[in-house]
């Protein structure tokens, strides 16, 4: 089974995530803004969803991912 890692940089404006395969290679990214309304209570639950859907294009399932990367 590939093993795949998703790092992830949540910033003042925008929340950028990237999935890497095993050899540390970017296979896709994706962005999207950050909403920091209600302070900052969609942020996670953001995170998720475009996780998932990145995820989604490249026919990955959740328990493919090793670990979840944040700088």
């Amino acid at each position: 089974m590939n093993t795949y890692y998703i790092g992830l940089d949540i910033g003042g404006t925008a929340i950028k995530i990237g999935l890497f395969d095993g050899d540390a290679k970017l296979k896709q990214r994706t962005e999207i803004p950050t909403r920091l309304n209600q302070n900052g209570a969609h942020i996670l639950s953001d995170s998720v969803e475009a996780c998932s859907k990145l995820l989604a294009v490249e026919l990955i399932f959740m328990t493919m991912i090793v670990s979840v990367l944040f700088p």
